[in-house]
């Protein structure tokens, strides 16, 4: 693996990680419970005390869905490197930048977990715990462990959320129709593939993006048909290779971009299996 600096989600992962080892160590039943649904049931069982921070990595991942941590790693990493790749090319107008603070990283969890739990807006839960999304990293791996934790299939609200120079993986987005209002100035779409291979882009078919601030947002490769833009501040949003047929622009703002455009350049992958350089 390469050094590229940890994206916030794999912080958050890695933090509660740590947690659970403490946990197991601690005998703690549920942290314990964990383990053994996790096909680590003889470590769980026969000597506690003996296990190691890589089994609790590996127990985490596989509860969130994936086979291994290291590839979870991987895609995290890959993020990582499409990060700096996108800032080092001049794709994005501001960096992204987002320092991890688990006490913050907790709340806004509980306000997501709150929002998915009552069908309620997430700006209105976000008020609830004091915190908004600025910079928040929505990530496929957060994504997975709030799955974990909340079952529905009603998509998020995003009425009016804080959101400034968020970095939102595509399935937080898949069927999501309110947007009315919120703040996503500078936020940045991307989906990730299987393979894996990471693009800009994101997935809102008839969103309602009315009066949202949109200043600076990379909508690059983005799916949107149908979606509505009515009133929206797009100063600087980037809108090239788009699907936009059927939107509705009335009264939006600004100076966007919406011509069609090499994309060759636009992705980001992997050299080798876990290799990422």
């Amino acid at each position: 693996m390469s050094d590229l600096p940890d994206t916030p989600s794999l912080s958050a992962f890695k933090a509660d990680a740590k947690r659970l080892h403490k946990d197991v160590l601690d005998a703690c039943p549920k942290a314990l419970d964990l383990l053994s649904r996790q096909g680590f049931s003889a470590a769980a069982q026969c000597g506690h005390q003996s296990v190691k921070l890589s089994v609790c990595q590996r127990a985490l991942a596989a509860s969130y869905g994936y086979e291994e941590f290291q590839a979870l790693q991987l895609n995290e990493q890959l993020i990582s490197k499409y990060i700096t790749y996108c800032q080092n090319r001049g794709f994005w107008s501001r960096p992204y930048s987002c320092s991890f603070s688990r006490p913050r990283h907790f709340l806004q969890v509980k306000a997501l977990i709150d929002a998915l739990s009552r069908d309620v807006p997430l700006a209105e839960t976000a008020r609830k715990q004091g915190v908004d999304f600025a910079g928040f990293h929505f990530s496929e791996l957060l994504f997975a462990h709030i799955a974990t934790l909340v079952q529905t299939d009603v998509p998020l609200n995003f009425a009016g959320v804080r959101a400034p120079g968020a970095l939102i993986e595509e399935g937080w987005l898949f069927e999501v129709e309110n947007l009315r209002g919120a703040n996503l100035s500078d936020a940045k779409f991307y989906s990730i593939t299987i393979d894996p291979v990471i693009r800009p882009g994101a997935h809102c078919f008839q969103a309602d993006f009315s009066y949202a601030d949109l200043r600076g947002a990379d909508f690059r490769r983005s799916y949107l048909r149908g979606s509505l833009f009515v009133g929206a501040n797009l100063d600087g949003a980037d809108f090239r290779n788009s699907t936009l047929y059927e939107c509705d622009f009335t009264g939006a703002t600004g100076e966007y971009r919406v011509e069609k455009a090499d994309s060759r350049d636009w992705r980001v992958e992997p050299i080798g299996r876990f290799k990422i350089l």
